[in-house]
């Protein structure tokens, strides 16, 4: 049977896959890559697949202190992501946020409702907020 240590590992890992797909395979509408500019691209390196990585490594040494400093990491992404996607769709959102979103997310596939004129998270971003959360629930337990 494989140990919750070795699932949240696997969790790590199909995030990491999930995310380089989702930004460098054009999968319109799920994704709208011609709207990104390489400066976009950059800066997603730098708070997307370092932080993971870092998880990773931190998960695979599996010491109680490295899967402490995973669960902060994982925590302070998290947060991250709650107040560019969920903040905004639930209480809207500044006029230059509105605008960056109209630009790169606008034509991508959504399934939830709008709440008035509230942005989207379109659905790259929802299975992000989900694979977040199971790294959450698996570092959670791991550690209490």
């Amino acid at each position: 049977m494989i140990s919750l240590h070795a699932w949240s590992l696997l969790v790590v890992v199909l995030f990491f896959v999930y995310l380089l797909i989702k930004n460098l395979c054009p999968l319109y509408p799920f994704n709208d890559l011609q709207k990104k500019t390489s400066v976009h691209r950059k800066s997603e390196l730098l708070y997307q697949y370092i932080p993971l990585l870092t998880i990773g490594c931190c998960m695979y040494i599996n010491l109680p202190f490295t899967t402490k400093v995973a669960f902060v990491i994982t925590i302070i992404l998290f947060i991250s992501h709650i107040f560019t996607w969920w903040f905004p769709y639930f209480l809207g959102a500044h006029r230059v946020t509105k605008h960056e979103y109209e630009q790169l997310y606008s034509r991508t596939s959504k399934i939830l409702p709008s709440i008035r004129t509230n942005l989207v998270p379109d659905n790259q971003h929802l299975i992000v907020t989900l694979f977040f959360l199971l790294l959450l629930i698996h570092e959670f337990i791991i550690i209490f």
